[in-house]
């Protein structure tokens, strides 16, 4: 019945959401240069906490390819930072950041191997990943450097943003590869 199938789409949905908030994934070691503040920011650290408002699909059975919209992603990282500036002085401390109002797309290809019976697939491989992952909190704290880095937060957010679109490509890309 329909009451059913909602209730089994409900199970499946809330899994998935518990999945996503489960799931966790490094912010690689990033160095940036604010050159109006003549300092060299670095950044690291774990994402966790992943919501997903809507995904939207569509599969093209002759390509072998699931093309993937999600929008409305959110999640929290956990950051470190070192920061030095133009003489040589260093300090660290400790970031929040939350990524919100965002969206990524990506198509996962499917190579199956049809000498097979049944037809098995060879390799599942992401594709035309673009990530547009907004940064809009950052909030530094630690050291004397954490009052400037906040300071400059909106450009550390663009910075940071930018980094986090390509690194979660390609961790989305290593997590594909190592499980076909």
């Amino acid at each position: 019945s329909r009451a059913q199938r909602q209730l089994a789409e409900d199970d499946a949905s809330g899994a998935f959401s518990s999945w996503l908030a489960a799931f966790a994934f490094t912010f690689p070691n990033e160095k940036f240069v604010l050159q109006y503040a003549r300092i060299q920011v670095e950044l690291s650290g774990l994402c966790t906490n992943t919501r997903i408002g809507k995904v939207d699909s569509e599969l093209d059975v002759e390509a072998a390819q699931l093309a993937v919209d999600v929008n409305d992603v959110e999640f929290d990282c956990a950051l470190s930072w070192m920061v030095e500036d133009y003489y040589g002085n260093r300090a660290v401390g400790d970031a929040r950041a939350n990524v919100s109002q965002s969206s990524a797309q990506a198509a996962v290809a499917i190579d199956v191997d049809d000498e097979l019976r049944p037809p098995l697939p060879r390799e599942v491989r992401l594709t035309n990943c673009a990530m547009n992952l907004i940064v809009q909190e950052l909030a530094f704290s630690g050291g004397n450097f954490a009052s400037i880095l906040n300071a400059a937060s909106v450009a550390i957010r663009k910075e940071l943003g930018r980094s986090l679109n390509t690194a979660s490509c390609k961790q989305a890309t290593k997590a594909l590869t190592h499980f076909s």
